[in-house]
């Protein structure tokens, strides 16, 4: 019975990654920053301040309720990914997470195969407060960020071979916007580096 579920599962990725190469002009987009792209990842951070999760935030948003965003409405990630060609932005990573961890064993097959589907298009790994160094903010560091990419990366191996995975990683987009609460705790702190230290040590 195992067997002929992950056989249905492979067919069901190989399906959606057909679909998702012809209806958009990339197959996957992956998201990396601070609020600035956060869709909604900061909701699954219990006890951060760095949160979007009440209103007005999400007011002009197709529904009118807050999404996690920093906004009132779409962000620059949504547009992007809607110039893309895809319906809507990549989902929150700690969102797929969340309902992975909370799947009853009757839901394991459905919430697997819809969790393989998201994974995909693409994740967004974004959370409100970050930065791009790890001491930046008190939620998800950039070092976390790519650990979970990681993470999201061998889960895909165990449903497609390496070779399947590894061409839709070369044709999909990665965004990282991240920098400006690196900026807001430097100067409100008044490190002792210079401006000059301070930019050479955001460089990879």
């Amino acid at each position: 019975m195992a067997v002929r579920r992950d056989a249905l599962v492979r067919l069901l990725l190989l399906t959606v990654a057909a679909r998702g190469a012809s209806g958009a002009k990339v197959p996957a987009m992956f998201v990396f920053g601070d609020s600035t792209a956060d869709v909604g990842n900061n909701d699954y951070l219990p006890g951060s301040s760095a949160r979007a999760n009440f209103p007005h935030n999400g007011v002009d948003f197709p529904g009118g309720k807050p999404t996690g965003r920093f906004s009132n409405g779409l962000i620059g990630v949504d547009f992007l990914a809607f110039s893309m060609g895809f319906k809507k932005s990549p989902p929150p990573y700690l969102s797929l997470v969340a309902n992975a961890a909370n799947s009853s064993s009757i839901e394991v097959t459905r919430n697997v195969t819809k969790a393989a589907a998201s994974y995909m298009t693409g994740a967004n790994f974004a959370p409100g407060g970050s930065g791009i160094l790890d001491s930046t903010g008190t939620t998800i560091n950039m070092t976390k960020q790519l650990e979970y990419f990681s993470d999201l990366k061998d889960q895909m191996k165990t449903r497609l071979n390496a070779n399947r995975v590894s061409a839709l990683m070369s044709k999909s987009i990665f965004l990282i916007s991240a920098g400006g609460n690196d900026a807001f705790d430097f100067f409100s702190q008044n490190k002792s580096p210079t401006t000059q230290e301070f930019s050479n040590s955001l460089k990879p």
